[in-house]
């Protein structure tokens, strides 16, 4: 279907429904407002293309697995080409603002050491606010999969953070 063509009460609709969330869960993959937009608009042109053989009760699910998609590749190939600086959160002074940031940059080191199905089945929950079923299409796994890798990923990264916070 062109975009040009296509019914701009449905893009609105589609863009009010989804587009806060979606750009909120591709934000924490990315931690990149910009990469995180590009993506999201990306998305939302992939599927407005495919909404004539898309099922229109799992548009939320088929976008999300979309942006999903595209943000790992885009992902994969900024890795391939950038090297990786980690901060060094231990160093920081505090203060209530600088101690946001921190507990940000702590919670986006530790989900990175999680497992790649147990950081994605959380960024998917509680940044996409997508629930265990669409988890579980997005991902291609069983939904008692989903819930495993939740539960699992969670303790880990609770341990890693009390671990972690216990060294300072």
């Amino acid at each position: 279907m062109n975009i040009m063509t296509f019914n701009n009460n449905i893009i609105k609709t589609l863009i009010d429904d989804y587009a806060d969330s979606l750009c909120g869960m591709l934000n924490r993959i990315y931690d990149d407002i910009d990469d995180a937009m590009d993506t999201c608009q990306d998305a939302f042109i992939k599927v407005i293309d495919k909404f004539n053989v898309i099922d229109k009760n799992k548009i939320k699910p088929y976008l999300f697995q979309v942006a999903f998609n595209l943000a790992l590749n885009k992902k994969r190939d900024k890795k391939n080409r950038d090297l990786l600086i980690k901060e060094n959160i231990s160093d920081v002074v505090y203060n209530p603002d600088q101690n946001e940031i921190n507990q940000t940059i702590l919670l986006k080191t530790e989900l990175e050491k999680l497992s790649e199905k147990q950081n994605e089945a959380i960024v998917l929950k509680f940044y996409g606010g997508l629930k265990a079923k669409e988890i579980a299409k997005i991902m291609d796994i069983s939904e008692g999969s989903v819930k495993t890798h939740l539960s699992r990923g969670l303790q880990n990264l609770k341990n890693n953070i009390l671990n972690r916070k216990g060294a300072l």
